[in-house]
């Protein structure tokens, strides 16, 4: 998933690489619901999920084990209309305005929509080039926008009393129930819920 601090995957993969050097890899980044889908479809034999796409497969199909979360912010570029308002943004200023959303090839439907005009866009970076554009806003894994919040070209937005548990979300390492994993899957499946329980 996206949600992922995808440079320490990078970081482990290549200790991955040095301990398993005869062990192939294939790696697919998705939005929000592909994850899941791709590991209960075994098309992938690991995953790293967000709460939402565990909702989109059966029960009990999936060992969920957890990783930790992560925070999420609402941004925008500095002079989008919300920000110009200068306060607390209630749920009639977020409908105003549009709202660039995540959508995966799995469909699922993304739970942190708050504005009445929705595109949905499912590569993160060109969600981001867009925003910079200030084709709309939207909510991003806090560590994906941190040097655009650095450098101030996008700015975050007081969402006033939206719950904080709204604004962090869960990861979950996965696999299939019925998954033969060998020694190396094992490996993997231990380091990474280590890692980002840690990050």
């Amino acid at each position: 998933t996206v949600l992922a601090p995808l440079q320490l995957i990078v970081k482990l993969l290549g200790t991955f690489s040095e301990i398993f050097p005869s062990v192939g890899v294939e790696i697919f980044v998705e939005e929000i619901g592909g994850s899941a889908i791709l590991v209960h479809e075994r098309v992938c034999q690991i995953g790293i999920s967000g709460a939402p796409s565990l909702r989109m497969v059966p029960a009990g199909d999936l060992v969920t084990i957890p990783a930790g979360s992560i925070e999420i912010a609402a941004v925008a570029r500095p002079d989008h209309p919300l920000l110009k308002l200068g306060r607390a943004l209630t749920q009639d200023d977020l409908n105003e305005h549009r709202q660039l959303v995540p959508t995966s090839r799995a469909r699922a439907l993304y739970p942190n929509t708050l504005a009445r005009e929705i595109w949905r866009v499912s590569d993160l970076a060109m969600r981001r080039d867009m925003m910079l554009r200030g084709i709309g806003w939207g909510t991003f894994p806090r560590h994906v926008v941190e040097r655009e919040l650095t450098s101030g070209d996008l700015v975050e937005l007081n969402l006033g009393t939206r719950p904080p548990e709204m604004m962090r979300a869960d990861l979950f390492v996965i696999h299939r129930s019925d998954a033969a994993l060998g020694t190396s899957g094992t490996w993997l499946i231990y380091e990474l819920g280590r890692l980002f329980s840690a990050s």
